[in-house]
């Protein structure tokens, strides 16, 4: 018996002592705290081991762990506020890897908070990595209202004002104190890349709705061209509006500038179904040799449906657009007008040819549509 008992205690002893080593030792010693307490684990190490290396490591391992915690997922309790706090370490690489973490936390209030802070930081990458995120967090608190729209307004960077103006459009109603800024963006001209910040504006006031129309009744009236046709063009998807709107509106189907009466055309068809006026000018806006343009005015022409026919000519010669999609939509538009556009029936038919799959399934459904 005493041998058994001395085999225990030595048994015990050595336990005691491995546990002490563990114990001793910082990294085993989190791993093993992080068992116990059932912490979830990220390459190896529970997450409180990361959560230290984020606030107390050397830059590398800043860095790193901010890229593990967010990578990991996890929303484990420290793990967004050690990340908030990173977005402050003196550190750039740290801060951008740290505000990369956040946007995988979505609308949680903390991490969106500390990306809205980052938006005014001094480098651009790390504000393009906060405003990205932003941009798809809904629904927007009122709060963030105010830095996004600063950032519009003072950064250079048109991806970061493309993320934040499309953030706003996300606060809806919130957004107010946004709008006339949006509505002086809605003049820019592209800068030739994929950021386009006047149509992120155009977006954001469709998505901020009746607040914005009083603004973009006054914006009808705009010296800028492009402004005066956003305007238009908004308001005809915003529901009724005064009479003295629609007068407005056919006053700009005059205008200097083709896009404005194309957009004013579409406008008055959606809010007062208005053809007399508004077909002449779709139709002269189907010749026009801005691709963009042509393919506006064939969609609304098809809206039309067969009080269109008029403009069945000129349709015909769409089917031969460089562009395939404006193509599709010209012969969508003829089987729309149906059989009162029975005089585009040998186009059509030709179109069966045609390289793009697309085009050819439509003309065919085209075609059943005009000889039915």
């Amino acid at each position: 018996m005493k041998v058994r008992a001395r085999l225990v205690t030595g048994v015990l002893a050595l336990l005691a002592a491995g546990v002490g080593v563990v114990l001793a030792v910082p990294v085993w010693r989190s791993g093993l705290l992080g068992r116990i307490r059932g912490e979830p684990f990220a390459e190896g190490w529970p997450v409180s081991h990361w959560v230290d290396a984020l606030r107390a490591g050397n830059d590398a391992d800043r860095a790193h762990a901010a890229h593990v915690l967010g990578e990991s997922g996890t929303d484990a309790p420290g793990v967004v506020p050690a990340l908030a706090g990173a977005t402050k370490d003196e550190n750039p690489v740290v801060r951008r890897h740290a505000v990369a973490a956040l946007a995988r936390f979505g609308a949680n209030p903390d991490a969106v908070a500390a990306l809205l802070g980052a938006l005014k930081d001094g480098e651009r990458p790390v504000r393009q990595e906060a405003a990205r995120p932003l941009a798809q967090v809904r629904p927007l608190p009122s709060e963030a209202v105010r830095p996004l729209l600063e950032a519009v307004q003072s950064d250079h960077d048109p991806f970061i004002r493309v993320f934040s103006i499309t953030a706003l459009g996300h606060a809806g109603d919130r957004a107010t104190d946004a709008i006339s800024t949006l509505i002086e963006v809605l003049k820019e001209q592209a800068g030739g890349g994929p950021a386009d910040p006047s149509a992120a504006a155009m977006q954001a006031l469709a998505e901020i709705g009746s607040t914005a129309r009083p603004a973009l009744i006054a914006a009808l009236d705009s010296r800028d061209a492009r402004t005066r046709a956003a305007a238009a063009g908004l308001l005809g998807g915003m529901g009724p509006v005064p009479p003295a709107v629609l007068d407005a509106l056919e006053q700009l189907l005059k205008d200097p500038d083709r896009a404005g009466q194309v957009q004013a055309a579409t406008a008055l068809w959606k809010l007062d179904r208005r053809v007399r006026t508004t077909l002449p000018v779709l139709i002269e806006g189907v010749a026009d040799q801005n691709p963009l343009l042509r393919s506006q005015a064939v969609e609304a022409i098809a809206a039309m449906g067969p009080e269109a026919a008029p403009a069945v000519p000129a349709l015909v010669v769409v089917l031969r657009d460089e562009n395939f999609m404006t193509r599709r939509a010209a012969a969508a538009a003829l089987g729309r007008i149906g059989p009162a556009a029975r005089e585009a029936l040998p186009a059509l038919r030709a179109v069966l040819q045609d390289e793009e799959p697309d085009v050819r399934r439509q003309a065919a459904e085209s075609l059943k549509a005009i000889e039915a």
